[in-house]
C-alpha cells in the first residue's frame, strides 16, 4: 500500500479474478489513487482476499460474485464472517442484478454493474458505502451497549435475572418440544457481606467479581450462569444429557467456591448452597423451577456449603426428601483382587481418599450419621460416573466393590436411597459387593434393619474385617453375608503367631463356616512374598494387596484386567 496515505485515505481490496475487468476497475479509480484518496490492494481468488482481511483493515471490499475459489453469496457471507467492519460493494453483470439484491441483504451495502460506472461515480458510491456501513455499525454498537446494560449484572456483567429467565423459558420450550431433560441451580452465595463488613465495599466486590469467574469457568459456551440478585446466581445447563450431570456441575462450582481463601492480602471464606431443580414434565414453567430451586437453597444451613434437591441422580418422582450433602468430592483409586489359583482379576475395589481438600466438619463423618449418608452417596455417584465410562470403553467389571462406614447405616432412608441411585443408573445388585465396617455388626441393633434392606434388594453385603476376632461366627451369621473380608492387621498378627495361634484358629473357622454357607473370604492388605506365601499355605483363593496389584488410576484398570498376575 501506498505510504503517503492519509488517515482519511479510503483502502480498497479489489477482489476480481478477471484480467479485463480488474484493469478497467483500476483505470477508473485512477484519478483517486493519484490523488491520495484511495489505495488500493488487489487479489484474484477468495482465499486470498480472506488471508488480507485476516492482516489488514480495509475501509472498503469491491467484490466479484464469481471466483476461482468461491461462486455467489457464499462469497459475501465469508468476508463478512472474516471483518464486519469493512463496506462491501458487490461487482456484478448486467444480468445478475437479482443476485446482487440478495447479497445486499446478506450485508452489503451496495453493488456496481461493471462497465457501466466511471471513476468519479464509482468514488461516490464507495465513499456512500463505507458511510453507511460506518453509520449501521455505530447503530448496532448502541443498540448491543443498550441491551448489554439493560440485561447485565453490572459488577460482574452476567446475566441478569430478566436475561437469565428469558433464557431458561426459551430452553424449556426447547426441551419440553424435544421430549429432553431440563433443570437449573438457584446458587446462594454466603461470606460476601462478612467480607464486606470485615474489609469494605471494594474487597466486597472483588470478592463477587472473583467468584463469579471461578463458577463461569467450569462451564461450557451453551450453559447459563446469572446473577439473580446481590446473593443468588442462576446456573442452566443446556442441553442437560441427564440430571446427574446438573448436579456435577453444581459439585465442581462450589468446590471452586469454597476453594478460595483470599482476595488480595484479606482472608474470605465464601460459601455456596445450591438448590436444585428439575423439570419433571406438567406445566411447570422456568420461573417455577427459579422459585422452587430457590427454596431448597434457602432451607440449607448458612454456615457451611450445602446442594438440595435432585442430588443422587435419582428420577424426580422418587419420594425420598432433598437433604444437603457434603461437597467434597473424593479422589477415586481402583484395586482389583485375584485368584490366587489362577491369576485373574475378580472384581474391582473402589479406593475413595476425601483429601486434606474436604471441608470442615467431614473428618467428623463417623459421628455424623447423615453426614456420612450422604457423603457416600456423593462417593457412589463417583462409582457409577466411572463404571459408565469403562463401559461406554467396552470394558465391564464382574464385580464392583463399595465401602459404606457403619455410621451411613443409620442415615435417614439410606438404603432405599442407595439402592435407588444404583437402579436408576442401570447398575444391577449382582454386580456390586458392598464392603461393611466391622462396627455395623458390633451394634447391629442400630445397623440390621439397613442391612436387611440391602440384603433383600440383592446386593453381596461383606464384612469388611478390621482386625479384630472378636466377632464370633454367632453374630456373624445373623446377616446373610455373602463374605467376609481379613484385614492387614489381622493377616500381620496370623504371620506374627507363625501360623500357629488364634488368628489361624479363628481363620479356619470362617473358612469352614464360609464354605458351609457359601461365603467367600478375601485376605485385604497382602503387603509382602511372606504373607502371601502364608496365605497360600492356609488355602485362602481371594486375595487383595498392594504386593498383587497396586491401587491403580481408573484408565489402569481394564489394562490390569488383561493380564494375569503372578501369584508366587
Amino acid at each position: 500500500m501506498n505510504s503517503s496515505a492519509t488517515t482519511s485515505t479510503l483502502s480498497i481490496l479489489l477482489v476480481e479474478d478477471s484480467p479485463l475487468d480488474g484493469r478497467l476497475l483500476m483505470e477508473a479509480l485512477r484519478p483517486a489513487i493519484q490523488a491520495g484518496e484511495v489505495v488500493v490492494q488487489t487479489v484474484k481468488r477468495l482465499s486470498a482476499a480472506v488471508a488480507e482481511l485476516e492482516r489488514v483493515r480495509f475501509s472498503c471490499v469491491l467484490l466479484d460474485l464469481g471466483l476461482p475459489d468461491g461462486q455467489g453469496l457464499d462469497n459475501v457471507r465469508t468476508l463478512r464472517e472474516i471483518d464486519g467492519k469493512a463496506a462491501i460493494v458487490v461487482l456484478t453483470g448486467l444480468d445478475d442484478e437479482r443476485l446482487a439484491g440478495e447479497a445486499l441483504r446478506l450485508g452489503a451495502q451496495d453493488y456496481v454493474v461493471k462497465g457501466e460506472t466511471d471513476g468519479e461515480m464509482l468514488m461516490k458510491r464507495i465513499r456512500r458505502a463505507v458511510q453507511r456501513n460506518r453509520q449501521t455499525l455505530e447503530l448496532e454498537q448502541q443498540r448491543a451497549g443498550s441491551f448489554f446494560a439493560a440485561s447485565r449484572d453490572p459488577l460482574t456483567l452476567l446475566p441478569n435475572q430478566p436475561l437469565f429467565l428469558d433464557r431458561a423459558r426459551i430452553q424449556l420450550a426447547e426441551a419440553r418440544r424435544g421430549g429432553r431433560e431440563f433443570g437449573l441451580a438457584c446458587l446462594r452465595l454466603d461470606g460476601v457481606e462478612e467480607a464486606r463488613s470485615q474489609y469494605g465495599g471494594l474487597v466486597a466486590d472483588d470478592l463477587l467479581r472473583r467468584l463469579a469467574e471461578l463458577m463461569g469457568e467450569t462451564l461450557r459456551g451453551s450453559d447459563s450462569l446469572g446473577r439473580l440478585d446481590s446473593q443468588q446466581f442462576g446456573l442452566i445447563l443446556y442441553p442437560l444429557d441427564e440430571p446427574g450431570a446438573l448436579v456435577e456441575a453444581v459439585h465442581r462450582i462450589v468446590a471452586r467456591v469454597a476453594a478460595l481463601r483470599h482476595v488480595g492480602n484479606c482472608a474470605v471464606q465464601p460459601r455456596l448452597r445450591a438448590g436444585l431443580a428439575v423439570f419433571a414434565g406438567g406445566a411447570e414453567s422456568a420461573e417455577d423451577l427459579l422459585e422452587r430451586a430457590a427454596r431448597i437453597a434457602s432451607a440449607l444451613p448458612a454456615t457451611g456449603n450445602g446442594v438440595a434437591g435432585l442430588d443422587h441422580n435419582e428420577p424426580a418422582a422418587l419420594p425420598y426428601p432433598a437433604v444437603a450433602v457434603p461437597i467434597a468430592t473424593p479422589e477415586c483409586r481402583w484395586q482389583p483382587w485375584v485368584d490366587g489359583e489362577t491369576g485373574a482379576c475378580a472384581g474391582v475395589e473402589m479406593m475413595a481418599a476425601w483429601g486434606e481438600a474436604a471441608e470442615p466438619g467431614l473428618g467428623g463423618l463417623e459421628a455424623d450419621p447423615q453426614a456420612s449418608a450422604e457423603s457416600s452417596l456423593v462417593a457412589a455417584q463417583c462409582l457409577l460416573r466411572q463404571w459408565r465410562s469403562w463401559n461406554e470403553a467396552g470394558f465391564k467389571p464382574d464385580c464392583l466393590a463399595f465401602n459404606l462406614p457403619a455410621a451411613a447405616l443409620r442415615g435417614t432412608d439410606f438404603a432405599a436411597r442407595l439402592h435407588a441411585l444404583f437402579l436408576g443408573a442401570g447398575l444391577s445388585a449382582e454386580q456390586l459387593q458392598l464392603e461393611i465396617q466391622e462396627s455395623a455388626f458390633r451394634q447391629l441393633r442400630e445397623h440390621r434393619q439397613a442391612l436387611l434392606s440391602l440384603q433383600s434388594d440383592g446386593y453381596r453385603l461383606v464384612l469388611d474385617s478390621e482386625g479384630s476376632i472378636e466377632l464370633s461366627l454367632a453374630q456373624i451369621s445373623q446377616i446373610p453375608l455373602a463374605g467376609i473380608k481379613l484385614g492387614r492387621p489381622l493377616l500381620r498378627q496370623l504371620l506374627e503367631e507363625n501360623l500357629q495361634g488364634g488368628v489361624r484358629r479363628y481363620i479356619s473357622a470362617l473358612q469352614g463356616a464360609a464354605q458351609a454357607l457359601g461365603m467367600t473370604v478375601i485376605a485385604n492388605g497382602v503387603e509382602s512374598p511372606e504373607m502371601l506365601a502364608a496365605l497360600r499355605m492356609i488355602g485362602l483363593r481371594w486375595l487383595q494387596g498392594d504386593r498383587l496389584v497396586p491401587p491403580l488410576e481408573a484408565h489402569l484398570v481394564p489394562v490390569q484386567w488383561s493380564r494375569p498376575v503372578r501369584v508366587t
